[in-house]
C-alpha cells in the first residue's frame, strides 16, 4: 500500500488514471482510519511503500517512516530509492533498513523506463542480499502513463533460456552451472544428482517403461496436444483471436486414430 502524498498525486504519469477513474486515492483522504480499514478487511500486518522516480521522490522513506509510527503494530516499511545515482541509492537503502527499520526494497521498472537487468540495479541487489531483505519490482502496469516492456520479465526469460536451450524450447534445466535441455536427460539427471524421492521407478522395467511413454509422446503426441489444441484453446483466444473449431477436431480424430 502506498501514503499518497500531493507530489504523488500531481505527477504526470497518473494523468490517466485521474481520467478513466476519477476517484482513485492519488492524494491523501481522510476516509476511514487505516486500523479500522485493515480490521475490517482482516489484515493484521501492511507495508507502506516509498515511491521514488526519474522527478525525484513522491513519497519519500522518512514520510513513510512518519506514516508507519501511528501504526507501529501494523504497519512496516519498503524503502525507494534514486536508481538514477546507485551509490547514494546504497546508502539511502541501508539508512532506512537500520534506521526506522524497513523491511524490503520496491522499484518500478515502468516509472525508471530501465528493464530490471539493467547495470543500475546491481549494486541494490548485491546490497539486499548484505541487509537480507527481499526486492520487489513490479513488472508491467496498469493505468499510468508509461511503457511496460521495461517491467515485463519476457526479455529477460528469453535471453536465460536461449542460452541454456539452443532450439529455444522447453524445458531447460541449470544446476550449479551445468545446463540440460530434453526431459528424459533432465529427469535422469534429477535422479542421480539428488536425494529424495525419485522421479523414475527403482527397477529397469519400470524405468524402461517410463522412457517409452516420454517417447511415445514426444514422437507422436506433442503437436497434437501443444500446437493443435492448446495454442489454439488457449494461446489464441488470449491474443484476441478466436480458435478454429475446426482444425481442433480434424487434429484430435487423427490423433486418436
Amino acid at each position: 500500500m502506498q501514503h499518497p502524498t500531493p507530489r504523488l498525486g500531481s505527477e504526470p504519469v497518473f494523468e490517466s488514471l485521474r481520467r478513466w477513474v476519477p476517484n482513485t486515492l492519488l492524494a491523501p483522504s481522510e476516509g476511514v482510519p487505516l486500523r479500522d480499514a485493515m480490521d475490517a478487511a482482516g489484515a493484521r500486518l501492511g507495508f507502506v511503500c516509498a515511491w521514488w522516480g526519474p522527478r525525484g521522490p513522491l513519497i519519500d522513506n522518512d514520510e513513510v517512516a512518519g506514516f508507519i509510527r501511528e501504526y507501529p503494530d501494523r504497519l512496516k516499511g519498503v524503502a525507494g530509492v534514486d536508481l538514477g545515482h546507485p551509490i547514494a541509492a546504497v546508502r539511502e537503502l541501508r539508512r532506512a533498513v537500520r534506521e526506522p527499520g524497513f523491511r524490503a526494497l520496491r522499484i518500478l521498472p515502468w516509472l525508471w523506463n530501465l528493464p530490471p537487468n539493467d547495470r543500475r540495479y546491481y549494486p541494490l541487489y548485491a546490497e539486499c542480499v548484505e541487509l537480507d531483505i527481499p526486492v520487489c519490482l513490479q513488472v508491467g502496469h496498469t493505468g499510468p502513463l508509461a511503457p511496460s516492456e521495461p517491467g515485463r520479465p519476457i526479455p529477460i526469460l528469453t535471453m536465460w533460456h536461449e542460452a541454456r536451450h539452443p532450439f529455444g524450447k522447453i524445458p531447460a534445466f541449470e544446476h550449479a552451472g551445468f545446463r540440460l535441455y530434453e526431459a528424459g536427460a533432465i529427469t535422469r539427471y534429477v535422479d542421480e544428482a539428488f536425494p529424495g524421492h525419485r522421479l523414475q521407478p527403482d527397477d529397469a522395467c519400470g524405468r524402461a517403461r517410463t522412457n517409452q511413454i516420454i517417447s511415445i509422446l514426444d514422437s507422436y503426441a506433442y503437436r497434437t496436444l501443444v500446437w493443435d489444441i492448446y495454442v489454439e484453446r488457449v494461446t489464441r483466444p488470449a491474443g484476441g483471436a478466436g480458435h478454429r473449431q475446426l482444425g481442433i477436431r480434424i487434429s484430435t480424430e487423427s490423433a486418436l486414430g
